[in-house]
């Protein structure tokens, strides 16, 4: 017997908005929903120590507002919501919005790459990105602890531990050593006897 076409349900960013109370976690891609899984121990240390680093440094600076897995709506019919890891908007393009996420790409956005991140799709996110306003993205490797950073979708520098992370024009006179970005994942707890 042959299979039959069914139509695929097309998702909105409304839609989204009401799976906020799920256990679950999505993106959404030109209206399909992309489920995430939970972030592993090491992504989260990162990210954590990202944060740790750039909120007083915004904070002080009056430079924006700096997030966490906050979605933004990179298009619509069909939907795109992307949800970086972290996002940095400047204080420039801070506006009301229409509803839960903001109709563009934060200045920044941070992705921390795990098991289940594909090449392809990574470099799909950096695109959509960049189309839709960012001015830099960081995508941060666990397991190679390099930081890349990307100032458009095909100019990148590559960041391991004895570079120092700048934030040039968007964060200027940001810095932080590679080496800190990674410290956590040092640290051990030994087990008692």
């Amino acid at each position: 017997m042959a299979e039959i076409d069914r139509p695929t349900q097309r998702y909105r960013a409304q839609d989204l908005e009401r799976l906020a109370d799920s256990d679950k976690r999505y993106e959404l891609l030109q209206g399909t929903l992309i489920e995430m899984p939970p972030p592993s121990v090491e992504h989260g240390l990162i990210v954590a120590s990202l944060i740790a680093a750039l909120l007083p440094f915004i904070q002080s600076h009056q430079l924006g507002q700096l997030m966490t897995e906050t979605g933004f709506q990179l298009a619509s019919d069909p939907d795109t919501v992307r949800a970086p890891d972290v996002a940095f908007v400047s204080r420039a393009r801070l506006m009301p919005r229409q509803g839960s996420y903001y109709p563009f790409a934060p200045d920044l956005a941070v992705e921390v790459v795990s098991p289940a991140n594909s090449a392809s799709a990574l470099q799909a996110k950096i695109v959509e990105y960049f189309e839709k306003g960012a001015r830099q993205v960081w995508i941060i490797y666990p397991t190679s602890r390099t930081l890349y950073l990307y100032t458009a979708p095909k100019r990148v520098r590559i960041l391991d531990a004895n570079d120092t992370l700048e934030g040039g024009d968007l964060l200027p006179n940001f810095s932080l050593p590679i080496r800190e970005l990674f410290s956590q994942l040092d640290l051990t707890i030994d087990a008692e006897d």
